[in-house]
Formats: structure tokens, sequence, C-alpha cells
């Protein structure tokens, strides 16, 4: 059975991925808006609009997939601590 803090450790690592993941999303967002301010004459909207939703799609499942590593983290540490426990 894996110890408590190799799970910890687990999840820390999960953590810092995701967030680096989301960082990744968002430069790749910040660049789509940057074209389409600079090509809005060329660019077709529909397309654009479609990609824009794609990938805050995927923002929005590393945010979550981050929110639930975050609640085992959570988990984890109040039962390595029972002082916290009533």
């Amino acid at each position: 059975m894996e110890s408590v803090q190799s799970a910890c450790q687990k999840l820390n690592e999960k953590e810092t991925r995701l967030l680096q993941q989301i960082r990744t999303v968002d430069a790749y967002l910040q660049v789509c808006m940057d074209h389409t301010y600079k090509h809005s004459q060329s660019c077709d909207v529909n397309t654009a609009e479609d990609i824009m939703t794609a990938i805050n799609d995927i923002s929005n499942e590393l945010r979550t997939e981050l929110l639930f590593v975050r609640f085992e983290k959570a988990i984890a540490a109040g039962r390595t601590n029972p002082s916290l426990s009533s």
C-alpha cells in the first residue's frame, strides 16, 4: 500500500503539471485573441469562435481536474493530522 507521504507527493506533482498545462492553455488562448485582433478582417468568425470554444473547454477540464487534485490533497492532509478531526 502506498504511503500517505508518497500519495501526497504524487498529488503535488500532478498539481504542478496541471498548473503548467493551464498556463499553456491560457497562453495559447491569448495568442488566438491577439491573432483575431490583428487579422479580424480576414478571419472566419465562426471558425475562430469554434477554436476559442475548444480551447476554453480544455481549460475548464484542466481547472476541474485541478480542483479535485486540491480536494484530494486536503483530504490527505486532514487524515495525516488527527488533531484536526473533531
